[in-house]
């Protein structure tokens, strides 16, 4: 990354809740709603999300608005693996078999999606309905991919932005966390500078 040194000057005042950087499986029983459904910590990942966001905001901005103040409302990572889960639960019940017919679904990838979300339905999802931020729809996610959830929220000069994209792992390498925060940090800042 080019001058990643200069952009810690920008100012980011974190506000995040502090359990968006704890890690947590939501259940583990295979039949409840909440199974296959986690939030992750990215305490691996380097440069640190955080960091990355303020490095991609810096890049973004003018010069004459890199004296400013960023506050970081939310930027929360989901990991979405029922699908996977339950096909190997159904292989362990139904051998090989049930393996496939779990798994039949086609593996087209399909590449990370930004949408606009519904902030009352995030606020809603709290508590131990958390685990439905880490759910997608059928137009998102087709083939059940495994998937990171991104949540970010930003505030700059008053204006409020927030975002949630979706990044299919299938395709991504080895890092496919890595790649979930790098596409939904670009993702993001564009739609930052829209606004």
């Amino acid at each position: 990354m080019s001058k990643l040194d200069e952009s810690a000057t920008l100012r980011v005042t974190d506000l995040r809740p502090a359990k968006e950087s704890v890690q947590e499986g939501f259940s583990y029983l295979v039949f409840n709603k909440a199974y296959g459904k986690f939030r992750i910590a990215p305490t691996e990942v380097q440069p640190a999300p955080v960091r990355l966001l303020q490095h991609r905001i810096y890049e973004a901005l003018p010069a004459d608005r890199r004296a400013g103040e960023v506050k970081l409302h939310h930027f929360v990572v989901y990991m979405n693996m029922e699908a996977m889960g339950k096909g190997v639960a159904a292989g362990a019940v139904g051998g090989l078999v049930g393996a496939a017919l779990a798994e039949a679904n086609p593996t087209k990838v399909q590449p990370g999606s930004i949408s606009a979300t519904d902030r009352i339905a995030f606020d809603a999802a709290t508590g131990e309905n958390e685990w439905m931020r880490a759910l997608y729809t059928i137009e998102e996610n087709p083939s059940h991919q495994v998937c990171h959830i991104v949540y970010i929220e930003t505030e700059l000069d008053g204006k409020r932005v927030f975002s949630r994209t979706l990044v299919q792992a299938k395709g991504a390498g080895n890092a496919p966390l890595v790649n979930a925060i790098d596409e939904s940090t670009r993702k993001h800042v564009q739609q930052m500078m829209r606004n």
